[in-house]
């Protein structure tokens, strides 16, 4: 994947119906740099304490919908150094084999999704 595209601020909204057990209120992000095309990025997550971040913050109460919470300095850094195309790879992190890492891949190569509720 690369990212495609920078936005600051940013409104996140839910793809999911009200009622969903996947909806979310509209949030507000300060920085995030897209690396999918069905919304998936690079973002801070003020709502989140910086303690949950990191290996295994795919899970909880803080999980997010397929996006990278990082701290607000982090995303900062790389919001003013990442140009539009710079390459993103991102691994589980569950210490599974890379093959079985890449079953899970949810876009192709130019951040198209292949599955999931937004995509096909």
């Amino acid at each position: 994947m690369q990212v495609l595209r920078k936005d600051a601020p940013w409104t996140m909204q839910s793809p999911w119906p009200k009622g969903s057990p996947e909806w979310y209120p509209d949030t507000v992000v300060q920085m995030v740099l897209w690396f999918t095309k069905n919304g998936e990025g690079l973002h801070d997550a003020g709502w989140q304490p910086d303690a949950t971040l990191g290996p295994g913050s795919q899970f909880g109460p803080f999980a997010s919908h397929g996006c990278i919470h990082l701290p607000l300095a982090a995303v900062q850094t790389l919001f003013d150094w990442a140009p539009i195309g710079t390459p993103v790879v991102v691994y589980p992190g569950d210490g599974s084999p890379v093959k079985s890492q890449a079953l899970q891949q949810s876009v192709d190569a130019m951040g198209n999704p292949v599955s999931g509720i937004r995509g096909a």
